[in-house]
């Protein structure tokens, strides 16, 4: 198990279902119209639609901690962990300036309430994050759908929790495991949302995952997480170099407020305006209007 997916199951330790601190934005975007160039494969689209999924999960002594806000904002350091790439290995993808990346994290981190600290503010957060790519892993023997291989088995688990947290990626694991394509089928079925989201953990993804650590404890050599956000698409038609940035950027107001379950996003890829002809597109960072959002309806026991 390398580094990358440890990071990603030390999700397990966080206790998801509890209220959302943070409600998900629920207007339209202006660009929510239907295009005819939606009909085609997303390669050939200039800007088409993504399925975004956003998952905070929070621990015990996160959940003890006032979320932040624009106004009382909470100060952190933090830490790029770099490029990852999990799974089978894709050839020729090309991952976006790190530097561009630390930017958009730094913008977002902030519409969530988040700033670097200075000499001024004091950090109590250390906020580590990683991101590239979370590919599906072929089984020894040649068959993706046996389920009887452990390194396959722990690769789809923590692609389900990637996409849609740790509740959901148990309940998709159990009727994987049952083996019965009924079972799977019966999930899947449940609702619109629980299909997208089981498509979406067999697929090859694009993800970015920040996990916040009490600054007091690090600089103690305590490992105290507070908060884990995952952000995640499906990757198939997609550059690594566009979607990431993407991500990122669509990410303000969810890190660090937890979410019951995870947010699905439909948007542009580019959040700008693409012109006729030679392809322009706006910054990143340009105001966009609120994203559509669904969060996962709470469930009885």
């Amino acid at each position: 198990m390398t580094k990358a997916s440890l990071i990603l199951l030390s999700l397990v330790a966080v206790s998801p279902g509890a209220p959302a601190r943070a409600e998900p934005n629920s207007a339209p975007p202006a660009d929510d119209r239907f295009r005819l160039s939606d009909l085609l494969p997303r390669p050939l689209q200039q800007n088409p639609r993504i399925n975004l999924s956003i998952v905070t999960e929070m621990t015990k002594d996160g959940k003890a901690i006032p979320a932040p806000t624009k106004d009382r904002p909470a100060y952190y350091i933090a830490w790029d962990g770099g490029l990852v790439e999990e799974g089978d290995v894709v050839a020729g993808e090309q991952p976006p300036p790190p530097a561009r990346l630390a930017e958009l994290m730094c913008s977002s981190l902030a519409a969530s309430g988040y700033q670097p600290a200075s000499g001024r503010n004091t950090p109590t957060l250390v906020i580590h994050y990683r991101w590239g790519a979370f590919n599906h892993l072929s089984a020894i023997g040649g068959d993706d759908s046996a389920p009887d291989d452990d390194v396959v088995l722990k690769n789809l688990m923590t692609r389900a929790a990637l996409v849609g947290g740790v509740k959901f990626s148990v309940e998709f694991m159990r009727a994987y495991n049952s083996g019965l394509l009924a079972a799977m089928n019966a999930f899947r079925l449940r609702d619109e949302r629980t299909d997208l989201l089981a498509t979406m953990a067999l697929s090859d993804l694009y993800f970015i995952v920040a996990v916040a650590y009490d600054y007091d404890g690090a600089t103690h050599g305590q490992k105290k997480p507070l908060w884990i956000t995952k952000i995640s698409t499906d990757s198939q038609g997609l550059a690594m170099d566009d979607a990431l940035p993407s991500l990122v950027a669509r990410a303000g107001n969810y890190f660090g407020h937890e979410t019951n379950g995870s947010v699905l996003f439909h948007p542009r890829l580019f959040p700008g305006r693409v012109e006729i002809g030679e392809p322009t597109v706006k910054d990143y960072l340009d105001n966009s209007p609120p994203l559509e959002a669904k969060a996962a309806p709470a469930k009885t026991p």
